[in-house]
């Protein structure tokens, strides 16, 4: 009768962490706005781009994202992103003298 009492015990105890780590994994996990913020940055590098434009490289400084990207005119670019609000901080596109 001990094993069968220490036995549904366990299995509740189990069940309770079980819980526990759902709501900690809920409250702590990554959050829909993180997602939305990225889907935002997203929209707004395909925006800013000069069309036909392919990205080759990124780069995360703190609190600025740096896009590098091959124009669809030969030339090469990057744009620099505020990631606080998500606005254009500068944008530099060099052209190709060989045209």
């Amino acid at each position: 009768m001990r094993r069968l009492l220490l036995g549904s015990g366990l299995i509740m105890f189990v069940g309770f962490i079980a819980v526990f780590g759902a709501i900690l994994y809920k409250t702590l996990g990554p959050s829909k706005s993180d997602v939305s913020r990225a889907a935002i940055g997203t929209r707004l590098v395909e925006q800013a781009l000069p069309q036909g434009a392919e990205v080759t490289g990124i780069a995360l400084n703190g609190e600025e994202l740096a896009v590098s990207f091959k124009a669809g005119d030969g030339g090469n670019g990057v744009l620099l992103i505020n990631r606080a609000d998500w606005s254009i901080a500068g944008k530099l596109i060099l052209q190709s003298e060989n045209r």
